[in-house]
């Protein structure tokens, strides 16, 4: 039963974080990730891959990392509210957006967070603030225990970590992609038992989530994601301010281990939020802000 729990919740957070990122019409609380970004599209090459970044604003840097099948375009919210006070740099994760998009599943994985040291070393960034939601969490708290020398804060969103159980070759999603189906039809297909069928209204705004993604190579990503599993007990030395934030809908008592042992580690729980919601709330850019206000050199000169 514990098993199958974890695939519905897996399900429902996949399904409403790449839903929410796409469809302008889905729900409320989507349209204000889709405010436009004034930025011009940059690339930089990282070993091989290209990969697509944005940067906003200035002051010191924070870098955003998004969530599996999603792109730089879920921040605009963010973007627009940060670039006030700092220089806001975002990346569409390689798989993803604009990058390249490799089906190797060894092209990921620890390669994901080499991309964002990578990327600093290109914009000739020392240290930064670095910001992931999901994946882009996943990401952030894996670089944690391998780069903690570039980071100035972190802010790690709906996640706690790749612990162990991660997709293989024989999961029924992975399977779906890799044959080339799409990433609406192949969720649609692999949805738990009675899981609410999409309308033919939201299955057309689902089909939007297809434009530039490749199924193979989103397989292949999170056929890497064995690589991005953290030792929690590196996190117990942990001396990087790290923020994380999570919706009270979003199975809270995962996060519990976490708080255990993340040592210079804050939590805060957004009331009432799921997986998706909880990034698109003014609480979470609020709670951002604030948490940056106490942290950030310029607050403090």
């Amino acid at each position: 039963m514990a098993v199958w729990s974890r695939m519905v919740q897996t399900f429902a957070a996949i399904t409403a974080s790449v839903f929410f990122s796409h469809c302008t019409n889905a729900s409320t609380q989507a349209s204000p990730a889709q405010q436009p970004i004034p930025a011009t599209d940059q690339f930089f090459d990282s070993n091989g891959v290209r990969v697509r970044y944005l940067s906003v604003g200035q002051g010191e840097p924070i870098i955003l990392i998004h969530g599996w099948a999603a792109d730089t375009e879920m921040w605009g919210s963010v973007i627009q509210d940060l670039s006030r006070s700092f220089r806001v740099i975002a990346l569409d994760c390689r798989g993803h957006g604009k990058s390249g998009k490799p089906t190797d599943p060894r092209q990921y994985g620890m390669e994901m967070v080499n991309d964002v040291a990578r990327l600093m070393d290109h914009l000739g960034i020392a240290k930064a603030h670095i910001l992931g939601y999901s994946m882009g969490g996943s990401i952030t708290i894996k670089m944690l225990t391998v780069y903690p020398q570039r980071f100035l804060t972190a802010v790690i969103g709906g996640s706690q970590g790749f612990r162990g159980e991660v997709d293989t070759p024989d999961t029924p999603l992975i399977k779906s992609l890799l044959s080339g189906m799409s990433l609406t039809e192949a969720q649609i297909v692999n949805a738990p038992p009675n899981y609410p069928k999409p309308t033919p209204e939201q299955r057309k705004q689902m089909e939007q989530m297809n434009a530039n993604q490749d199924p193979k190579a989103l397989a292949a990503v999170r056929l890497g994601y064995s690589a991005l599993i953290v030792d929690y007990n590196l996190l117990k030395h942990n001396a990087v301010p790290t923020l994380v934030v999570y919706g009270g809908n979003d199975n809270p008592s995962r996060f519990d281990e976490l708080k255990k042992v993340l040592a210079n580690g804050e939590f805060k729980e957004i009331p009432g939020a799921g997986h998706a919601a909880a990034s698109f709330s003014p609480e979470f850019v609020a709670d951002i802000r604030e948490f940056l206000a106490r942290h950030a050199s310029h607050s403090r000169g």
